[in-house]
């Protein structure tokens, strides 16, 4: 989800379809007192913001009956939107993987886990059958999770997926090959990780290419891996580990203060709480600057960072 832009912090409601989202020209003190609520999508929806042809940022996909909703430019709910867009694309059991993986905006796309294929649909409002330039790309089997980032600095994201069952991250070169045929490949592994543990890419050094990374859900640590493709050694210094968040903290990283920086950052459900930390990567405890914010309604609240615009 990737945006240009200092990202917004937002939340989704799976409840009732809600967007709450801070404004983009004020400070995080003044989030309470100054942010959207768009009604846009129902129960069950799964958000989906980004930078759409239509020139809309929100959008949900629906699984039950595998249909996108991109909602038009602009602050008011979908009923009073124009431009708004709905698009029947995926099966069930997809994985949505929108992203910007021909650097023109964010396109629709889905992991198809039973294949270990990439459905990356053309540009426009059509349905897939009806939608010209599609892709499918194969990379990746039953059980990788997909983890598309720009991981090259080329202003586009790579189809990459994470193995569990060997701890290995695959990102696949940058063409439209499937991952056999492509050229550039890279692989690398990581330590053994949980089932709580949640990836994290993100572009945390401020040089432009996403760098693997994970969370830990269980204590709260980030590991974010330093420069190159070589397996993660927690001995090696340009590999980080960083305490920030707690056991049931979901991870939220993004450009938060517009630095072309991912910072750290944590959602804490049960506080309706932003933790974000302040710069370099040392501790939370031994940081300066850090940064808190009360901002949701609900513990079922999705939290959704993203440069919305508003």
């Amino acid at each position: 989800m990737a945006a240009k832009g200092r990202t917004q912090i937002g939340y989704f409601s799976p409840e009732t379809g809600e967007w709450g989202i801070s404004a983009a020209n004020k400070n995080f003190g003044e989030v309470p007192n100054s942010q959207f609520t768009v009604q846009a999508g129902s129960k069950g929806d799964l958000p989906f913001p980004g930078n759409y042809f239509n020139g809309g940022h929100i959008a949900v996909y629906r699984p039950s009956n595998n249909t996108w909703y991109i909602k038009g430019p602009g602050s008011g709910d979908w009923g009073n939107s124009s431009n708004n867009v709905t698009i029947q694309f995926g099966k069930p059991n997809d994985i949505p993987v929108p992203g910007n993986y021909f650097g023109d905006g964010t396109r629709l796309a889905v992991f198809r886990p039973s294949e270990g294929n990439w459905y990356i649909k053309g540009n426009g409002p059509e349905n897939w059958e009806h939608s010209k330039e599609n892709y499918v790309i194969q990379t990746g089997t039953q059980g990788d999770i997909p983890v598309p980032a720009d991981y090259l600095g080329v202003g586009k994201s790579q189809i990459a997926v994470f193995r569990p069952s060997d701890n290995t991250w695959y990102i696949k070169g940058n063409d439209l090959l499937n991952y056999s045929s492509s050229q550039g490949n890279v692989h690398f592994k990581f330590p053994p990780l949980s089932p709580t543990d949640v990836p994290v890419p993100g572009n945390y050094f401020g040089d432009g290419k996403a760098r693997p990374a994970w969370f830990h859900g269980e204590n709260g640590t980030w590991l974010i891996k330093g420069p190159g493709f070589t397996d993660y050694d927690p001995k090696n210094t340009e590999n980080l580990q960083v305490q920030t968040g707690a056991k049931g903290d979901i991870p939220v990283p993004g450009d938060y203060f517009g630095e072309n920086k991912t910072r750290i950052a944590v959602f804490r459900p049960a506080a309706h709480t932003w933790y974000i930390k302040g710069q370099g990567f040392a501790n939370w405890n031994g940081t300066q600057n850090n940064t808190e914010v009360k901002w949701g309604k609900a513990p079922t609240d999705v939290p959704i960072p993203f440069a919305y615009g508003l």
